[in-house]
Formats: structure tokens, sequence, C-alpha cells
């Protein structure tokens, strides 16, 4: 399993693959995921689960300024995003993401209650499913599991 890190939040976790390997590339990579939260705790929690998944590629973000960096030099197969963060929230993330790779898979994370207009924003945008928090482990691994394929 390969790892990128983003962010000085998590910065102290290991990367063993440079972002070098992912210019040029045209097509999404499936087994290639991002995930974005400004949560270290969550983001700690979600890696340990991502190593799990055999070679699966998985590279994480704290903020989604740092997230479209990664987006603009790799194609990933899957975003999984928190809605709310600092400077640029999930769902923004999420239509910049797909203007960046139409075919990618996005996952919106929320603790929020789905309002009518969140709804609206979050169709606009593109975003193929909504996770609300708590989140099971069992969905988050099948979810990854099946994007890979």
């Amino acid at each position: 399993m390969s790892t990128i890190m983003i962010g000085d939040e998590v910065s102290e976790l290991a990367t063993d693959r440079s972002l070098s390997d992912c210019v040029g590339e045209e097509e999404i990579e499936p087994r290639r995921v991002l995930v974005v939260d400004d949560n270290r705790s969550h983001l700690s929690l979600l890696q340990v689960l991502l190593d799990w998944i055999p070679d699966l590629q998985v590279s994480y973000a704290t903020t989604g300024k740092d997230a479209v960096e990664l987006l603009r030099t790799c194609k990933y197969g899957l975003l999984m995003t928190d809605f709310r963060m600092p400077g640029m929230d999930g769902i923004d993330l999420a239509s910049i993401a797909k203007g960046l790779s139409p075919k990618m898979e996005i996952i919106l994370v929320t603790a929020d209650i789905l309002s009518q207009d969140m709804l609206t924003r979050v169709a606009s945008a593109g975003i193929d499913k909504v996770l609300t928090k708590p989140v099971r482990i069992n969905e988050i691994l099948s979810i990854v599991a099946r994007y890979q394929s």
C-alpha cells in the first residue's frame, strides 16, 4: 500500500511514494483514493482501516486546497471528503474534483442534517454518495473495495 500525506497536521504519518509517480496520467486509477478531512483523528482512523485493503494507494489531505493540489497531480478513482472544513467545504471540493476528473467517484461524509439546499448542492457537484456520521467501518471498507474493482 502506498500513502501520500499532505498538510502539517498529518506530516508525521509515513510517506512512501512520490507524487511524481502520477505526473502525466490520462486515466483515473481505481486503486487510488484521496481522503480529505481537517480532523487528524479521523484521518488516522481511516488510514488504519484502509491499510487492510491490498494494493490500495491512499493519499490524505487536511484542507480542500491541499486536496486540489493532489487532484491536479494524480488521477484518483475515489475521493472521500468531509463536508465541514475550513476554507473550502467538501461540496466545493467535489465540484472542482469533477471538473478535473469527471469519472471520479465522490463520497461526502457529514454529521449535518441534509437540508434541501445541501441536497441540491450535492447533486450539482456530482457527488455519488453521502455518508452520515458516525460511519460504520464495514460501510467504508465495502465502498472503497467496490470502487477499487
